[in-house]
């Protein structure tokens, strides 16, 4: 929502939450409080229409990303965690999950809410994208804070991700990574595994 006046938007929607107070009103006085960067009045908001509206999905997923724009993490998983209750078999929830998931370094849950939205709709192309953003966070996490990984072999299963997987590593750790596939020539192929042989490159 953008509104030019938004403090008059406060006021009118002041006068009809006097009037009828509804979990609807709320969670737009809330949207725009968070606007204006009243965290604890748009929160305070969202609660409110929480309560009046125990089972409104819309609700709880609106504020999920209001506490996870505020650093509130925890908070925003647990309003996750509702919203599934109420809705199970919504793809959508599990990869917004996902996605706090991933945000919070949880890569392993992560990828499980995305695996069950792909069983849930496999038409949905958000579960798929996330799912392989993932998988890249963690490899990196994986390689930045596992010293012990000093000859490490990557299997990708075409080309096209070969390169993206490489590009990635190559921009975090420039130099420690090759890559070898038939687009490449035998003598790049052939130096590159010499390379890494010789402790050159930290992986292929």
């Amino acid at each position: 929502m953008f509104l030019k006046d938004q403090g008059g938007a406060i006021l009118d929607f002041d006068q009809s939450i006097k009037l009828n107070p509804t979990d609807y009103a709320y969670m737009n006085r809330g949207s725009i409080k968070m606007s204006l960067k009243d965290v604890v009045g748009g929160l305070a908001d969202y609660d409110q229409a929480i309560l009046l509206k125990q089972k409104s999905i819309n609700a709880f997923n609106n504020r999920e990303k209001k506490k996870k724009n505020a650093g509130d993490f925890k908070g925003a998983l647990m309003d996750h965690n509702t919203a599934i209750q109420l809705s199970p078999n919504n793809p959508s929830t599990y990869v917004n999950r996902g996605i706090l998931k991933d945000t919070m370094g949880d890569f392993e849950g992560a990828i499980i809410d995305f695996d069950y939205a792909i069983k849930l709709n496999p038409k949905l192309i958000e579960s798929f994208s996330n799912r392989g953003n993932t998988k890249l966070n963690m490899l990196k996490h994986l390689v930045r804070e596992t010293e012990t990984m000093e000859r490490v072999l990557i299997f990708v299963n075409n080309k096209r991700i070969v390169d993206l997987v490489f590009e990635t590593l190559d921009e975090e750790f420039p130099e420690q990574f090759g890559v070898i596939h038939s687009n490449k020539s035998q003598n790049y192929r052939l130096n590159t595994m010499a390379s890494f042989q010789a402790g050159e490159l930290r992986g292929l």
